[in-house]
């Protein structure tokens, strides 16, 4: 008897014999290269899905990871991971600034400060607060008037006069700050508008040079040159521009 032949026969037919015992062989992969279970050396079945149900890119059949967003970065209800749905707007229905569909926050005012009725958190209108601009405007020419005659000391004083009067009002028209402003200095105002993140550090040291100039106008005379005055009427000229941008004045 060849030995070598019969277990040469046998593993050909899927045999072969220990101590005389004919034992099955079976190969673990099929020619397609899976396993029984339809499972390739990687792990993924052939849709390319692993046992856990997702792809090599992370994602279920149906389209979603195990966060649960699809490759847009929305979940099932069409939310992304911050709450926003492709509109840009949350389960309540406000943007990511805050505001609704209408325009308006949470607290019922629009982006100029304005509720449905037409009235800031102080009970004005937009007219009321075109005839607050108007007075400004009046200081401001009154305190360029006063350059252009080397009156250095009164141009600044009306001019840290107006600077006072828009933060007073930005702090209570957008309620910066719930603080009483009875007594609340120009510096304060300054600080409470820089800590919130309503104006830069950079534009709340420019509003102290001008507060201080004003200060200095009011409390030593002749002490105010020309290139202060100069800097306190440009820098409220720019901040009466932003103003009037910003609640929309013509």
């Amino acid at each position: 008897m060849d030995v070598k032949k019969i277990i040469g026969a046998s593993i050909a037919a899927g045999s072969f014999i220990i101590g005389g015992i004919a034992m099955a062989t079976r190969k673990k992969y099929d020619e397609d290269g899976y396993d029984k279970n339809g499972y390739d050396k990687n792990g993924y079945d052939r849709n390319g899905y692993n046992r856990a149900g997702y792809n090599q890119s992370g994602y279920d059949k149906a389209g979603y990871n195990q966060e649960g967003y699809n490759q847009e970065g929305y979940d099932k209800r069409g939310f992304d991971l911050y709450g926003y749905n492709r509109e840009g707007y949350d389960e309540d229905g406000y943007n990511r600034n805050g505001y609704n569909r209408e325009g308006y926050s949470r607290s019922g005012y629009n982006q100029e400060g304005y509720d449905r009725y037409g009235r800031d958190r102080l009970g004005y209108t937009y007219e009321d607060v075109v005839v607050f601009a108007t007075g400004l405007n009046d200081e401001i020419k009154k305190a360029r008037n006063e350059f252009k005659l080397g009156e250095y000391d009164d141009s600044v004083m009306h001019l840290r006069k107006v600077l006072e009067n828009l933060y007073r009002f930005y702090i209570q028209h957008y309620h910066i700050s719930s603080k009483n402003m009875d007594n609340t200095s120009f510096e304060d105002c300054i600080n409470i508008c820089k800590k919130s993140g309503f104006i830069t550090e950079e534009k709340a040291d420019k509003l102290h040079s001008a507060r201080r100039h004003g200060n200095d106008g009011a409390h030593s005379f002749d002490s105010v040159t020309d290139k202060q005055a100069y800097f306190s009427l440009k820098l409220t000229e720019e901040e009466m521009e932003n103003f009037n941008e910003k609640l929309s004045i013509i």
